[in-house]
């Protein structure tokens, strides 16, 4: 005969069970009958000697999906009120959909204090709506008492890791990829340290359907950023959320959240409905056709392809897979599909490759589905001229600089006469307004589905001996509201300069205008203007040689100038009162012909006039030997001058601020939008394509020789004394050299306010490299507040840095598992200190180990193994 539980019995087991008190093996398995659950917590319950700085966040997990309710988990200092300031996350973001863990983001927590987490007696159940915790849950912890300040105890002591770790994001809820979330989803990013929101236009969420951006509500609390968006999301619809480098900081230290992070979403659909998924639209990306359908198909992700049939231009395309994910059925091809081509989709489901649904149902036939190239509503088969293109406007191929786009004709400017910065005499071209902004319209329609934007283009006669060129700052304004990526281009011989509107500081200038608001109207008497022209080698007293590698000046400099003027002052600009120096934030193009010049030989350089010296630009190389186009970001002005100029952009086009003792700070990225408002106008940045070389007497046959030359003909390595002719590959490299490097090698001009935090850094040129290098948050200092510049650097702090050097350049290098699993070749892989950073190097093909099973975290880089290292990072940048 059986004996019966009684009640009471009952409920103290599973009171015991939720507070992790053993129980023998029969009794839990008689309380898991009652329908107990098992609570994993973290911290433990009665764990003491918890570290208060450490513990950000309380983790449950149970042992099953249970429903709860968010309000019902308090935390509280035993004997007191709950605390106010708590989050409650949970893994799926869906209280009514149930849930494996709860994450509680915590408060600063204190020493030396006990807390109490408790939840309300009913406020679980599960998927049958029946209560699982009768009993109220209630567990503690105690955190540790504070150790006084310079004990031996202290978690930093001398010689200690170089720094802190970096403000990482350590979990995302719902997870990216997720399908079926609710329509009234908040994602939460929750993070390794307190946060506070530092940019958040970095944060965008747009609908994949159609790329419009949607209003969201951010709030930072504790360790978690959440976000929510405004409005219901539609049902059984993808949408992306984009976390961008510097959205958030370290609420204590400032330090920037510096990689990025980005998901795809896909929201549910009606449950209740039996009807079969419908065909809804479909589009095509590359070699992929995507259908979309009313419903779930399920996730499969190895469908026969046969009974798919694919028709491009009349001819059958073979197809490589077909897989289905959420709403979304996928077809890749072998090859890729062109703009122009004229696609057709057939499925003819037969007993033998019938696709059956996870809700049971069978696929229905497709009969000849036309799929546009970009999505259903658009129409391939029209040109472009057909889709409204004005007369004034004419398409032109990539065959000059890589770059398709669409030309302004020379009737919408008219000509006026002006004087360069250099003095000269020249024609300044007013773009019209109406047919400016014409022409944007039209432009936005076109660049809507394209992965590669096209820019509007205006072309200066080469016969003119600079160009300047001023565009009506409201045409531009209306673009820029649209919310769609607009780029206005100017050609002028064999250059171009590329400035995407939303670079455009906007919101700054309102801030400076009288009634701080912007209208079309009001920005209709202001006009952008960009001025091109060509300099005389001689005039910028450059060196022959710079820490000992000879100049080789391959093109002649060209100044950029980029100011915003109001109408009355735009006959002068050289002795204008009233203007804004933009900073460049635009791209520019110098295209070489029948040169000497090679990929590997030469670079985009700005020329600092004021310290004699260049600043190698990285850049992107396009063509053959015979025609080659280099394409870089110049970055920020070299001067802004006048009273009152504010942010017009440092060589390197960074903000933020350093510190020593921690991670550091980050930058918005080169050639960040910033304006100054200034009594005279700047100058200009002067940019070129040069080369540079240095006959090493000790590198001849050396394994890195083919690199070395590379990055000295970059200007980013040179010999170890400008005085010498040796280079020394074999010996250590020091971290200030290494930050030289780096700085160089990312287009980082020197920052010597930067330095100043440093009190072991000269304040030199080298020391200006590592000020910039900190404030871009690549490198950092010691807890003590020192740099230790003659240090050798060690294989592991490299590869840290080389991390953050591939953040910076905006590449996020990925790994397949875990940091541990990436490193168990390695037999001293317990030794590393950065794991993370080491695993993702190593992973990215950027550092290698010292042996097949050996890394040696804490020995040292040679100079030549940093060079090969750094000449790797650039190649994952896609730069030269």
């Amino acid at each position: 005969m059986k004996r019966k539980l009684s009640t009471g019995i009952i409920a103290i087991l599973v009171l015991n069970l939720l507070l992790g008190v053993a129980a023998p093996t029969s009794m839990i398995h008689a309380a898991s009958s009652t329908n107990g659950i098992r609570i994993t917590m973290n911290p433990q319950n009665g764990a003491s000697n918890v570290d208060p700085a450490a513990t950000k966040s309380i983790k449950l997990q149970f042992d099953r999906k249970v429903q709860i309710n968010k309000d019902s988990l308090k935390v509280s200092e035993k004997g007191k009120e709950p605390l106010s300031n708590i989050e409650t996350v949970l893994s799926d973001g869906s209280p009514g959909k149930g849930t494996n863990e709860v994450t509680l983001l915590l408060p600063q927590l204190k020493y030396n204090t006990t807390y109490v987490v408790q939840a309300e007696e009913g406020n679980f159940v599960d998927a049958e709506n029946r209560s699982i915790a009768s009993p109220a849950i209630q567990y503690f912890f105690t955190t540790k008492t504070e150790t006084a300040a310079g004990s031996t105890n202290n978690a930093v002591n001398a010689g200690a890791a170089e720094e802190t770790s970096p403000l990482q994001m350590l979990g995302v809820t719902p997870l990216g990829g997720s399908t079926n979330i609710p329509v009234n989803t908040e994602f939460t990013m929750i993070f390794n340290r307190n946060i506070k929101i530092n940019n958040e236009s970095a944060i965008v969420f747009k609908k994949k359907e159609n790329d419009a951006q949607l209003a969201v509500q951010v709030r930072a609390s504790g360790s978690g950023l959440f976000i929510k968006p405004v409005h219901e999301l539609d049902k059984g619809s993808r949408y992306y959320l984009y976390i961008g480098a510097g959205a958030a900081a370290d609420a204590q230290t400032g330090a920037v959240y510096m990689n990025g992070w980005e998901g795809l979403y896909e929201t549910e659909t009606d449950k209740n409905s039996s009807e079969a998924p419908v065909l809804q639209s479909g589009e095509i990306t590359n070699n992929t056709i995507i259908l979309k359908y009313s419903k779930p198909l399920g996730t499969n992700n190895s469908i026969a392809t046969t009974g798919f049939k694919v028709v491009v231009n009349q001819r059958e395309r073979e197809i490589s897979k077909v897989y289905s994910s959420g709403s979304y059925l996928y077809i890749e091809l072998v090859t890729a599909i062109e703009a122009s081509d004229l696609v057709e989709l057939s499925y003819t489901p037969k007993a033998s490759n019938k696709l059956v649904l996870s809700s049971g149902q069978a696929l229905a036939e497709i009969s000849s589905y036309k799929v546009s190239n970009t999505s259903s509503k658009s129409t391939l088969s029209e040109p472009p001229a057909a889709q409204g293109m004005p007369s004034f406007v004419t398409a032109i191929s990539s065959s000059n600089f890589g770059l398709g786009g669409y030309l302004l004709n020379l009737s919408t400017a008219k000509s006026s006469s002006s004087v360069s910065v250099g003095g000269q005499n020249i024609s300044r071209y007013t773009i019209g307004a109406a047919q400016l902004q014409e022409a944007i319209k039209f432009l936005i329609s076109v660049n809507t589905n394209k992965s590669k934007r096209e820019p509007l283009i205006f072309e200066v006669p080469t016969t003119e001996k600079a160009a300047e060129v001023a565009i009506p700052l409201g045409a531009l304004y209306e673009g820029y509201n649209r919310g769609k990526p607009v780029s206005f281009s100017i050609k002028y011989n064999e250059t171009m300069y590329e400035l995407p509107v939303e670079e455009i500081p906007f919101a700054q200038m309102a801030k400076s205008l009288n009634n701080g608001t912007l209208s079309v109207d009001s920005l209709n008497t202001l006009y952008l203007i960009i001025q091109l022209e060509f300099v005389s080698p001689d005039q910028i007293s450059i060196p022959m040689t710079i820490n000992g590698v000879y100049v080789n000046q391959a093109s002649d400099p060209i100044r950029i100038r980029i100011i915003v003027v109001s109408e009355s002052d735009a006959s002068n600009l050289n002795a204008a009162t009233h203007l804004f120096n933009i900073s460049h934030a635009g791209k520019l193009y110098l295209r070489i012909t029948g040169s000497k010049v090679t990929s590997a030989n030469a670079t985009l350089v700005k020329y600092d006039t004021v310290s004699k010296t260049i600043i190698p630009t990285p850049s992107k190389i396009s063509g053959s030997n015979g025609t080659l186009v280099f394409s870089g970001n110049p970055g920020g002005n070299t001067a802004n001058s006048g009273a009152g100029a504010s942010g017009a952009g440092s060589a390197s086009g960074q903000t933020g601020t350093g510190s020593g003792a921690d991670e550091g700070s980050t930058s918005s990225g080169a050639g960040s939008s910033n304006v100054g408002a200034g009594s005279a106008a700047s100058d200009g940045l002067i940019v070129g394509l040069a080369s540079g070389a240095a006959n090493y007497g000790d590198t001849a046959k050396h394994w890195a020789k083919a690199d070395i030359d590379e990055l000295t003909a970059k200007f980013v390595v040179s010999p170890r004394k400008s005085d010498s002719n040796a280079f020394e590959p074999d010996q250590n490299i020091t971290r200030a050299e290494f930050a030289e490097y780096i700085a160089k090698a990312l287009g980082l001009g020197t920052d010597i306010k930067e330095a100043q935090v440093y009190p072991d850094v000269k304040l030199d040129t080298r020391g200006g490299y590592i000020g910039a290098a900190s404030k871009a948050g690549i490198i950092t200092g010691y807890p003590d507040g020192k740099f230790r510049p003659d240090q050798y650097i060690t294989r592991e702090e490299m590869a840290l840095m080389m991390v953050r050097a591939l953040n910076y350049g905006k590449y996020e290098p990925t790994l397949n598992g875990t940091p541990a699993q990436a490193l168990t070749k390695f037999k001293d892989a317990s030794k590393i200190r950065y794991q993370e950073a080491v695993a993702k190097t190593v992973r990215a093909g950027v550092i290698q180990g010292v042996t097949t099973n050996t890394f040696q975290p804490q020995g040292n880089a040679t100079r030549s193994q940093a060079t090969v290292m750094i000449k790797r990072v650039l190649d994952k940048l896609n730069l030269e």
